[in-house]
């Protein structure tokens, strides 16, 4: 994977087509090399880290046709834009109709997961209650956290129907998934991420380092495979902002081992200090896209 890793940073197509193959095989087939796919592309990318091989031998569930015609079918409807947020559903549900076998891959995966083990070893989390955090002091995380569901609408329809979608996958895949669907906000907020969407991107990158989160790693799969039909530019930012913030969530304390149950009144900064959290730093503008557009388009 190095030479196609150092061929697409330099511009290559055929590298960077061959990197967003691999990243796309990780998502979708084997989960188990998620992290040294990621690793290796933070290492190039970045300049930091060891190169690690990817094991042969990790259980995987072969991409047949039938996938590849739908995958690309996606690719293409989303190649006229970075984040293709409409397609996000249809990505993440291809893997579990893809083939039979991929489900019981990314469940022993998600077992295995160290930073997760807290999460799967403790009693199921319960979701957000707007009124207890619209409770919370002024300027807390939790009084935050209201303020910015109310200023976006917050449904709770909407979450209590992604659960049902959820409750279809094994035990493990469904508890870490539903625990990353109740805290999303809140642990973008305290790892210092923005809504913009280079920061969306990077949260991506940051998410797949903690969780192991297979479905997070098929969006940003599809991303790079876009990234390959725009100007090289557009695919180094999307890479680089990947492994920003991958090496920032292999960096910070692991997110599903702190009960915030018991940190909804306190300051961000207070939170973060109390564990030794560092707010996300990227060297793009969190506007990137916003302000310049889609890079090559």
């Amino acid at each position: 994977m190095v030479d196609s890793l150092k061929a697409a940073k330099r511009g290559d197509a055929t590298g960077q087509l061959q990197v967003a193959a691999t990243m796309t095989w990780a998502a979708f087939s084997c989960p188990d090399a998620i992290s040294p796919v990621y690793d290796n592309i933070a290492s190039v990318w970045l300049g930091d880290g060891e190169q690690r091989e990817i094991d042969e031998s990790l259980p995987k569930a072969p991409l047949k046709e039938g996938f590849w015609g739908t995958y690309w079918a996606i690719i293409e409807d989303s190649k006229a834009g970075v984040i293709p947020s409409k397609a996000n559903a249809q990505i993440t549900s291809l893997a579990f109709e893809s083939h039979p076998d991929f489900v019981s891959i990314a469940e022993r995966s998600a077992q295995h997961h160290s930073r997760v083990q807290t999460a799967l070893a403790g009693p199921s989390a319960n979701g957000l209650d707007p009124d207890m955090l619209k409770s919370c002091p002024a300027g807390s995380l939790g009084q935050t956290l209201y303020s910015m569901i109310v200023g976006h609408g917050y449904s709770q329809e909407l979450v209590d129907r992604r659960l049902h979608e959820l409750s279809t996958l094994p035990e493990s895949l469904r508890r870490v998934n539903s625990r990353v669907l109740h805290m999303h906000r809140p642990w973008q907020l305290v790892a210092g991420y923005d809504t913009a969407d280079a920061h969306e991107i990077a949260f991506g990158g940051f998410q797949t380092a903690q969780f192991g989160l297979n479905q997070a790693a098929m969006v940003l799969a599809s991303f790079a495979t876009i990234g390959c039909f725009l100007a090289p530019t557009g695919f180094f930012i999307l890479l680089y902002l990947i492994a920003e913030g991958w090496r920032h969530g292999e960096n910070s304390p692991d997110f599903m081992g702190i009960d915030w149950d018991s940190e909804w009144d306190h300051s961000i900064d207070t939170i973060r200090t109390r564990h030794g959290i560092s707010p996300f730093r990227s060297v793009f503008s969190k506007n990137l896209f916003e302000v310049f557009g889609t890079p090559g388009a």
